[in-house]
């Protein structure tokens, strides 16, 4: 009996050390794909959480208007006003920065005659090219050039659903 024991111990330790390099083989052989996979688990992880945050921001952003010209109307009136904070609001996320600096460091006699210029916007004949984009152009009077047209670009915000300014 005690011969038997001492065969199916060492029988036990052999599978053992057997299943326990198989299993460092196949991890060894493996653990760069699994790597890459964590990895890819934790950029996807990454990825979802600053779009999220993204998408919050966007959320919150609820200045503009049910429409493009209720958002240049309200952008106009806090421009009259000198509020550079509020009419920078009016501006997408990534350009409200740029627009409130801009506002602030402008000359204000020129400041008032684009407000003029401003107020001229017209919607660009035709469809949109998309449905969250509209194209809108005001003219400008300049010395160089005589009358010209700039555009304005109006971005629909899905998420708190209110068209805001892309671009002038």
């Amino acid at each position: 009996m005690r011969f038997l024991n001492k065969i199916n111990k060492k029988r036990l330790k052999i599978t053992g050390i057997i299943i326990g390099v198989l299993i460092i083989v196949y991890f060894a052989l493996l653990s760069p794909q699994l790597f890459g996979v964590y990895k890819s688990w934790k950029a996807d992880k990454n990825y979802t959480k600053w779009e999220e945050s993204i998408k919050e921001q966007y959320r919150n952003d609820t200045y503009g208007g049910d429409t493009p010209e209720e958002t240049w109307a309200m952008f106009l009136q806090a421009l009259e006003k000198k509020d550079f904070d509020l009419a920078s609001k009016y501006f997408v996320l990534d350009e409200q920065k740029k627009w409130f600096e801009a506002l602030n460091m402008a000359d204000q006699n020129n400041l008032s005659i684009w407000l003029n210029e401003l107020k001229t916007l017209r919607k660009d004949g035709g469809e949109s090219i998309s449905k969250d984009k509209e194209y809108y152009h005001y003219t400008a009077k300049t010395e160089e050039f005589g009358i010209i047209s700039s555009p304005v670009v109006f971005f629909f915000n899905p998420y708190s659903k209110v068209w805001k300014i892309l671009e002038i």
